[in-house]
C-alpha cells in the first residue's frame, strides 16, 4: 500500500504489555472523564435554560475536558495564528484530535 508520497508506510511493532496496559488505563480514564463532563455540562445547560444566560460554567467544563483529553493523549495545543474579529471559522474534520482541539 502506498501513501500520499508513494512510499510504503513504516511497519510498526506490536505494543508490548506495558503499552497495552497504559493505553487501556488512558482510555478508561478518558471514558470516565467524558461521562462526568457530559453530566456536568448537561446540568449547566439545564440551569442556563431556567436561570438565564449568566450561567456559563458548563462552557469551561467543555474546555477543561478538551485540555485534559489532549494532555492524556500526550498532545500539546499550540495556537500560532491571531483570532479573527469577524467572520466564521470553518474546519474540515479529519481526525479525533479535531474534536479536542476545536
Amino acid at each position: 500500500m502506498a501513501t500520499w508520497n508513494e512510499q510504503a508506510p513504516p511497519e510498526l511493532a506490536p505494543p508490548n504489555w506495558m503499552q497495552t496496559i497504559g493505553g487501556t488505563l488512558r482510555l478508561g480514564l478518558m471514558i470516565l472523564t467524558t461521562l462526568l463532563a457530559v453530566t456536568i455540562f448537561l446540568i449547566g445547560r439545564g440551569l442556563r435554560a431556567v436561570l438565564g444566560r449568566w450561567v456559563t460554567f458548563h462552557f469551561w467544563v467543555a474546555k477543561l475536558w478538551s485540555k485534559f483529553g489532549l494532555w492524556l493523549a500526550g498532545l500539546e495545543l499550540k495556537v500560532t495564528v491571531t483570532p479573527i474579529a469577524k467572520g466564521s471559522l470553518v474546519a474540515n474534520h479529519s481526525s479525533w484530535r479535531d474534536i479536542l482541539t476545536l
